[in-house]
């Protein structure tokens, strides 16, 4: 078993797992209206069963200096 945690005040991201959505905060889009929830420390556990595995996490960066323009 295996865990990933993510830290408190992340922007928006997905986090997959061997192609699998195994978690996620907020909505990636370019939207600047649709910003990631008030966020907490979260773990999410899962297994491992090859010899190879991907692990992926796509997230969105903002700034809050050119977010607004």
């Amino acid at each position: 078993m295996y865990g990933v945690t993510i830290p408190e005040g992340l922007s928006p991201y997905e986090l997959y797992i061997n192609g699998k959505l195994v978690g996620g905060l907020g909505d990636l889009t370019l939207e600047n209206e649709k910003d990631a929830p008030i966020n907490r420390p979260v773990t999410y556990y899962f297994t491992l069963n090859t010899t190879e595995s991907d692990i992926i996490m796509a997230f969105m960066l903002q700034s809050l200096y050119t977010r607004w323009l």
